[in-house]
């Protein structure tokens, strides 16, 4: 859903959790994947799919 560009709010509304949980959830991904940015995230995520 974030690579989808979902805001926070969007999501926690989808799954029924908080926006807090989401947003943890967000650092979490950006650590592991050492990304500072949603724009980064999802510029590995295309990358990792390969040409479409």
């Amino acid at each position: 859903m974030v690579a989808l560009g979902w805001a926070s709010k969007e999501i926690a509304a989808a799954l029924n959790i908080s926006a807090r949980t989401i947003d943890a959830h967000r650092a979490k991904i950006a650590e592991k994947l050492g990304t500072s940015s949603v724009a980064e995230f999802v510029r590995l995520t295309l990358a990792d799919k390969g040409p479409a």
